[in-house]
């Protein structure tokens, strides 16, 4: 018979941990709102002419479209996540602009 301490067992791991994709995120749907704040800016500038308003577009074109890529990650079915993904990218830069528009509107009492 063999002695069970001279052929140990391998040692039981356990299963890695899921990453928390949470903070992730949240990261990404602030980053999605950054135009809003700046376009806020903008129209609270009383003296500003609308020379900000491609910058805007750019801009909220250019956090819209990886936060929208960014806080799908993880969805499996590939066709659901571009789907849901080009939904996403234009609700951001829809939301953006009407948050802006909304606030103009109130600042400039249209």
């Amino acid at each position: 018979m063999s002695d069970p301490q001279s052929n140990p067992s391998p040692a039981i791991t356990p299963p890695p941990v899921p990453k928390n994709n949470s903070f992730d995120k949240i990261k990404w749907l602030l980053l999605a709102f950054i135009p809003a704040v700046f376009g806020i800016v903008c129209v609270s500038i009383k003296n500003m002419d609308s020379s900000w308003l491609p910058v805007f577009v750019v801009l909220d074109l250019i956090c819209s479209i990886p936060a929208g890529v960014a806080v799908l990650r993880g969805i499996e079915p590939r066709g659901l996540r571009i789907f849901l993904t080009i939904f996403l990218m234009v609700a951001f830069f829809v939301l953006n602009a009407s948050i802006v528009i909304f606030i103009g509107c109130a600042e400039y009492g249209i």
